[in-house]
């Protein structure tokens, strides 16, 4: 690495964060490489080709207020607080994933710690992976960005991305459940997550003799407003999730049911229910009124209670029509 510049952020608004990233990342004024280092607090990122409603589990994540943000790479969904640290490193090189965790993993084997790499993209320590990566291009630059697992909240994390148990099938990517841990627990001396920081910044620093880069605010200020507005946009963070079909069935005292929809866009673009309950009208009024509904829980309760449900549904109750729909909530 040459002619490397170094940036710690305070923010640890992913929006502001990210939204950095991409500015400096498109900025033909910036020569230099540049890496810095962040936290984004309670957050879930999702790969650009993702499915939010696939990949994350949003009941949890709205009644814990675990923000969602998709990225502009590719890659799987990942979950961040505080206990994680993030690196980004934008430069006119190009690079496969080993050339920029070279300065990492030289780090975390200064700590006393054995790295391997893990597939294409991930750091292990022991066999559990501790660091995602994924990488984004423009035709005259590229980023690398990855976590550090410091301290995370396993618990959280197994919540907030275990995938809705329905049966999507989806034209998005998947991603595939890994076994993680956080170094702290397989250091010998946990640190504390800001000595950790403090320790990598200085290994850039003097490794490198990365010099500290300096941010053009007042050149970002215009842009700034107009791309965080864009990537905290529903249709940005949800809208941009790939068509996906759903078909779920279960067994009620009232009967089977069965729903099979499409969403697209966040929106259901077709419903239909099918099933032994005793109903007494055609449920093909309350399908219909469905399509064009937002794929949200309260979206759809407010929908479907314009009805006398107990006519179309018998004794099953909307509860468990919704948590057919959706899948049931977890907590």
């Amino acid at each position: 690495m040459k002619n490397v510049k170094w940036l710690l952020i305070d923010s640890t608004d992913p929006f502001v964060n990210l939204t950095l990233e991409e500015l400096i990342l498109r900025d033909p004024e910036i020569k230099d490489d540049v890496v810095f280092f962040y936290q984004n607090d309670h957050t879930v990122f999702i790969g650009r080709n993702q499915n939010a409603y696939q990949e994350v589990n949003l009941d949890y994540a709205h009644e814990n207020d675990v923000k969602i943000f998709r990225r502009i790479s590719g890659g799987g969904a990942v979950y961040q607080d505080m206990g994680n640290i993030n690196f980004s490193y934008i430069t006119h090189s190009k690079g496969n994933y080993e050339t920029f965790l070279k300065p990492v993993v030289g780090f975390l084997e200064s700590l006393g710690l054995e790295v391997a790499y893990k597939g294409r993209n991930d750091l292990s320590v022991n066999g559990f992976k501790v660091s995602g990566n994924a990488q984004y291009a423009t035709p005259s630059r590229m980023v690398h960005h990855g976590t550090i697992l410091i301290n995370i909240n396993l618990d959280v994390m197994q919540k907030v991305l275990r995938v809705n148990p329905l049966k999507l099938k989806s034209k998005g990517i998947k991603s595939i459940s890994q076994r993680v841990a956080s170094i702290n627990s397989l250091l010998k001396k946990p640190m504390e997550v800001s000595e950790f920081k403090k320790q990598l910044v200085n290994w850039f620093i003097e490794k490198y003799n990365a010099q500290k880069f300096e941010i053009p605010y007042e050149r970002y200020a215009l842009k700034w407003a107009s791309l965080a507005a864009e990537k905290s946009s529903h249709q940005w963070i949800y809208g941009k999730s790939p068509l996906f079909e759903v078909s779920n069935e279960d067994k009620f005292e009232g009967g089977i049911m069965k729903v099979n929809y499409t969403v697209k866009n966040s929106r259901f673009e077709n419903f239909k229910f099918e099933g032994d309950y005793l109903s007494q009208t055609d449920t093909e009024d309350i399908s219909s009124a469905l399509i064009g509904v937002e794929y949200n829980r309260n979206k759809i309760y407010e929908t479907l209670a314009k009805f006398k449900y107990s006519d179309y549904f018998g004794t099953i109750t909307l509860e468990e029509i919704i948590d057919l729909i959706m899948g049931k909530k977890e907590v």
